[in-house]
């Protein structure tokens, strides 16, 4: 079960790290598609082993793609109307 977790861990920290060539340093990387892969096996790892906090959190990072996107069209909208 240890194991698991650990690897569930991995898998988030992987999937938030992934993020941080776009959103801290501004630079285009495709890197942020690691996160579909990533996203979803820690999603099995953590539900392998029964933590239910991480479940919620590789969730997020497995839809991490679809919520920054979302955000980022709400932020060129908002600047718009501005």
């Amino acid at each position: 079960m240890t194991n698991t977790r650990t690897w569930a861990w991995l898998c988030f920290l992987i999937g938030i790290g992934s993020w941080v060539p776009n959103i801290v340093f501004q630079e285009p990387a495709a890197l942020w598609l690691i996160t579909l892969i990533v996203g979803p096996v820690g999603i099995v790892l953590a539900f392998v082993s029964q933590s239910w906090g991480l479940v919620i959190a590789n969730t997020m990072v497995g839809g991490s793609f679809l919520l920054l996107m979302f955000a980022g069209y709400i932020t060129v909208f908002l600047s718009q109307l501005i």
